[in-house]
């Protein structure tokens, strides 16, 4: 963008200002005659709060694990999130209790504070003492939405931001005003229900959307306000859960249910997918490479159990050699076994309904082969412990994408960190789940040592030199060609 546009754009957004200002003006005029200088914003306890704020550990954690590989595990991150929410809701009462007393707002302060800082410094004004009479002030000037249309989306000053997070935490604002924020905040639209949006579309309850909010607010700025492939976050009917539609940037989250532990880890995770679609040729890499974990051919992946045989007797009596006619024939006979969009597989047994010498066929097969397809049961990634074993990998079928997968041993320690079996599912929904962990301490925001919860070493080196890091990658390419190569 070049200086005169820029300029432009800061003249721009000044005029606005000063037009508001004006407004506010005529309106103290019209109620009050001329308006009083601004009085000086009251003794608020700032490092009270903020080292309050900053209370806490590498210990506190929170989200829960959907499909909880160890209950114990499960308790105590419940346990800790429960801690934690105890004490963010301490702070957040000595912070409402610091904002109540002072002066009382007029329109003529927030008129010479807009003039002076612009809307974005009303925002840090009204934070700092009686916000919500201040934004009764506004509205009842007709100022307020003016004042709205005139912040940046997804372009607010650190301290706008802080100041506007905590507002929306402290339920400064009604649903509605939540709602509108919402979109300036984190740059892309929170959607309930109207037209376009699907049919389990719902509203967004408040409390809902501010779970959502602190959550985000807690997330690297480019994963989440600055990401690309980000669209608009919809609320659904759905009791918890979440999806992500790479086709069209839509993050779905079910706001029924009441289940904020549930909620809180869903958001990470469906990030965690943005993210995987916004860098995916850091994250593919690093998966194959270093975790292990991605499709194959269906082919390769019978080969990797120990191939085809070399021939069967058939219901005859005879030896029949397995040219490639009869190899397709079988390849068919796991790819028609394997489900597409549905969370169990197509048949009881890869050769069910199959002719007698295609039973015959299916019998000569490996048993790696034959028990990989068995253990790829009704939601296999429950089974993932029991996932056929060879040369270090384990392997099964996804009912869901038709696809065959292979996934490391280092990939099932990494799953057991997570503590969701749900981690087995796909190589798409293990990167989701490890995002979710790694961004599961909120105390993390102040401490980047405090991200990471329970991944090993090296996820957490991945996480924090790609992920977090982001560009370069040059040494992570170099790295990542080299083991492509082994």
């Amino acid at each position: 963008m070049d200086a005169a546009r820029v300029s432009q754009d800061h003249d721009d957004v000044t005029t606005g200002h000063e037009q508001i200002a004006e407004e506010l003006e005529a309106h103290v005029e019209q109620q009050h005659g001329e308006h009083t200088p601004e009085a000086s914003v009251p003794a608020v306890d700032h490092q009270a709060v903020d080292s309050a704020v900053e209370q806490g550990g590498p210990g506190t954690e929170e989200a829960n694990a959907v499909n909880a590989i160890d209950p114990k595990v499960s308790a105590a991150r419940t346990k800790m999130r429960d801690r934690n929410e105890k004490r963010r809701l301490a702070v957040q009462k000595v912070r409402i209790k610091n904002r109540t007393g002072g002066k009382a707002w007029t329109a003529a302060d927030l008129a010479d504070i807009l003039k002076n800082k612009g809307a974005q410094g009303v925002l840090v004004a009204l934070h700092a003492r009686q916000p919500a009479a201040g934004i009764t002030e506004l509205k009842t000037a007709n100022q307020w939405d003016p004042i709205v249309a005139a912040l940046p989306k997804g372009k607010l000053t650190a301290a706008a931001a802080r100041a506007l997070d905590l507002m929306v935490e402290d339920s400064v604002f009604n649903q509605a005003d939540t709602t509108q924020l919402f979109e300036i905040r984190f740059a892309h639209p929170a959607q309930g229900t109207g037209p376009g949006t699907p049919a389990n579309a719902a509203a967004w309850p408040l409390d809902v959307l501010q779970v959502v909010w602190r959550q985000l607010q807690r997330l690297p700025a480019q994963d989440v306000t600055q990401s690309t492939v980000l669209n608009v976050y919809q609320a659904t009917t759905d009791a918890g859960g979440g999806s992500w539609a790479e086709g069209t940037g839509t993050v779905e989250l079910g706001v029924a249910g009441g289940d904020f532990e549930y909620l809180e880890g869903t958001v990470r995770h469906e990030i965690g997918h943005a993210v995987h679609t916004q860098i995916s040729g850091q994250v593919d890499p690093w998966l194959k490479n270093d975790m292990g974990f991605y499709t194959e051919t269906f082919d390769n992946w019978i080969n990797d159990l120990g191939g085809y045989p070399a021939q069967f007797t058939s219901s005859t009596g005879a030896h029949v050699v397995v040219d490639d006619a009869w190899k397709a024939y079988l390849r068919s006979l796991v790819e028609n076994f394997t489900n597409t969009g549905n969370w169990g597989p197509a048949a009881a047994t890869p050769d069910a309904g199959a002719p007698p010498d295609g039973q015959a066929a299916w019998a000569a097969m490996p048993a790696k082969v034959k028990n990989a397809c068995a253990q790829s049961t009704a939601s296999w990634y429950n089974n993932f412990s029991n996932f056929q074993t060879n040369g270090g990998s384990r392997f099964f079928l996804n009912h869901w994408y038709h696809q065959a997968f292979k996934l490391s041993d280092q990939a099932v320690t990494v799953i057991n960190a997570t503590n969701d079996t749900y981690s087995a599912m796909s190589d798409k929904e293990f990167f989701a789940n490890c995002y979710a962990e790694f961004f599961r301490d909120p105390t993390g925001v102040q401490n980047h040592a405090n991200w990471g919860g329970n991944l090993p070493a090296g996820v957490k080196a991945f996480f924090r030199d790609v992920i977090i890091a982001r560009h370069p990658y040059t040494k992570f390419k170099q790295a990542q060609a080299k083991k492509a190569k082994h």
